[in-house]
Order: C-alpha cells, then sequence, then structure tokens
C-alpha cells in the first residue's frame, strides 16, 4: 500500500517552511502565484493526496458549498435551466478550493424543522440558495446556516442577494413591442402549483414592467396565467384574442412554447397574423428557436456572480456584500415582426 506523502517531506524537497506549503495546500495565504505554482507541481509529482477530514478539524472549515435548489418530486428535470447556474458557481468555487454540494429541496423540507443532516451538522460552509421559499424555510435555514447568499430568489434585502432586474426585463420588452408598431399585449405568466406554491418574483416584476411601458404608451394590457400543461385551455382563451396588431409576450420559454403550439392548432402564424417576445431565452432556445425575440440572461454569469458573493462572506472581513441586481440583453429574432 502506498504511503502518503506529508506536507513537512514536500517542503524539505523545495527548501519552504511547513506553514508556507500549508497555506498553499489549502489555498490560505499570501503566496506568490511562482511558489504556487511549484508547490503544486511538486505535490502533484510526489503523489501527494490531501486529508479533508483532517484539514477540516484544523482550519473548522469543511471547503463545502451547498446549493439549495427547488424540485418537483415528480418530475426531476422541471427547471433545467438552473443547471446553468450551478455550473457558474461551481466553476468559481472550484478554482477557490471549495466544493459544491448540491441540496435538493423536496428532499429535505420536511425535515429541516428536524434538523436534517445537511444543516445539523457542519457539513456545509455555506449555502446559495436559488429558490423561493415560505416564510418559515427561510428563517430557519438562515439561522442553520447563517453563511447564506440568496441568488435569483424572492429574497431581496441590502446584502447577500443577487438577481436578474426582472423589472427593467419587462420594460425592455416592452419598448420593443411599442417600437414594432404593436396596439395591445397579451402577457403570459406562471400560475403558482403544487410543489412551487410562490410565484417567483420574475413572474410579477416582468408583468409590472410591460403594464407600465403599456400605460406610457396607452396601449391596452391583459394577462393570462396558466401552468405550462393546459394546452387545450390555453387555446381556447388565447387565440380569439390574436390579430396582427396583438403581440403576446410569454414570461419564459415554456409559455412560449406552449404559444407556438396554440398557435399551430388555430392555423396562425407568429410574426404575421399576432407577435410574440419571450422575456427570458432560456438554455439552448436560441439554437433550436432561432427565430423567437427575446431577453437573454448569462445564468453561468449568475451563478458565477453569486459564488463570487459566497467566497468573500467565508473569506472576507465582516462587510457583507451589496445586493446585486443583474441585466439582461435583447435578442431581436423574427417573431416581433414590424407592423
Amino acid at each position: 500500500m502506498r504511503r502518503n506523502v506529508t506536507v513537512k517531506e514536500i517542503a524539505s524537497v523545495l527548501g519552504l517552511s511547513q506553514p508556507a506549503v500549508s497555506q498553499v495546500l489549502n489555498g490560505t495565504g499570501r503566496i506568490s502565484a511562482q511558489t504556487r505554482q511549484r508547490v503544486f507541481a511538486t505535490a502533484e509529482t510526489m503523489g501527494y493526496r490531501p486529508n479533508a477530514s483532517a484539514r477540516a478539524v484544523v482550519t473548522r472549515k469543511t471547503r463545502q458549498v451547498g446549493v439549495l435548489v427547488l424540485n418537483n418530486p415528480s418530475d426531476p428535470t422541471t427547471f433545467p435551466h438552473t443547471y446553468y447556474t450551478i455550473l457558474g458557481m461551481n466553476m468559481a468555487l472550484e478554482a477557490a478550493g471549495y466544493v459544491l454540494c448540491l441540496v435538493r429541496l423536496g428532499d429535505v423540507e420536511h425535515s429541516i424543522e428536524g434538523h436534517s443532516r445537511v444543516f445539523r451538522e457542519h457539513v456545509l460552509d455555506g449555502v446559495i440558495v436559488t429558490t423561493q421559499l415560505p416564510a418559515r424555510l427561510t428563517a430557519r435555514i438562515q439561522e442553520l446556516v447563517p453563511r447564506c447568499v440568496w441568488a435569483d430568489t424572492n429574497e431581496w434585502e441590502k446584502t447577500r442577494c443577487i438577481r436578474r432586474d426582472e423589472f427593467d426585463v419587462g420594460r425592455r420588452v416592452g419598448e420593443q413591442v411599442v417600437a414594432a408598431g404593436y396596439k395591445e399585449i397579451i402577457y403570459l405568466s406562471e400560475i403558482p402549483q403544487s410543489f412551487a406554491p410562490l410565484l417567483h418574483y420574475s413572474h410579477i416584476d416582468r408583468g409590472e414592467g410591460l403594464a407600465s411601458i403599456c400605460r406610457d404608451a396607452g396601449i391596452a394590457f391583459s394577462t393570462i396565467q396558466t401552468t405550462w400543461t393546459w394546452m387545450q385551455e390555453l387555446c381556447d382563451r388565447l387565440n380569439p384574442q390574436l390579430r396582427p396588431d396583438v403581440a403576446v409576450v410569454a414570461s419564459d420559454t415554456f409559455r412560449a412554447r406552449l404559444v407556438q403550439q396554440s398557435a399551430a392548432l388555430g392555423k396562425l402564424l407568429i410574426g404575421q397574423d399576432f407577435g410574440l417576445a419571450c422575456c427570458d431565452l432560456v438554455g439552448d432556445v436560441t439554437h433550436t428557436w432561432p427565430d423567437l425575440s427575446g431577453m437573454l440572461f448569462d445564468r453561468i454569469e449568475l451563478g458565477g456572480r453569486s459564488a463570487e458573493m459566497m467566497l468573500a462572506i467565508l473569506e472576507g472581513g465582516d462587510q457583507e456584500p451589496a445586493s446585486v441586481a443583474l441585466k439582461s440583453a435583447w435578442y431581436p429574432g423574427t417573431t416581433l415582426a414590424r407592423r
């Protein structure tokens, strides 16, 4: 069995002090980039493998950060776009020597009050929450894990929160609709469901942003709330209202797809018989549906920025990082044709 190489042996080979080598391997201290490179190269050559458990005893840190995500127990892939946010988090945390630990709300929600192991034991140095929570769970998680960052959630305070500026998204889309010459906007939004009883702030803020532009421009505005499974009901409610001077604004790509299917059932052409724009072009939609007009948002950046906020809490001083609202970019497409 191969013997474990020690920090003392690495320090001896390099002619460095043991504390200096230890700081490099633990990702702490102010050591030059050249020295860090030498230490890592020598450690790799000598076959050094760090003992995370022993390091946690000394530093009182596990160097694990949890990310709490919403999941529908009956449909594990309900929110695939969260992957991009998690990817951004992982990239930033890994570069800083931390490990990301996925915590699914559906798995721990009923055991939080009973102190789920992930919260009862000192498993995580901090938690990044990526879902809207009932007030009791928000308060409980903050009590159990004081080092929290709230990423793209309904929580919004002066510090430790990061989200997309959704009111700005609504206004930007509304401005494009008005500039294209449409006279009415129908906003297609989400309705709360059993696994997500709280409406995400984005659906509300987008609608308010749209409504403000409609008031300024003096054009009609209405809202239809639906799940992304009520196809026939949507078709019956939406299609009779569609005209060449009407633009449908879908809150997300799920609902944009519903509009596409509804239009097909009614033999209506998007961009000709009515306009369509989406507030959130998620994932690879610009590749699978390149004609769709809407707002692009870099969720990898959201994940990276939220991880940097967490690192500032874990490794910084007493001052907590200020909350940040991120902007989006307009993607023209062709479904919002000029009138």
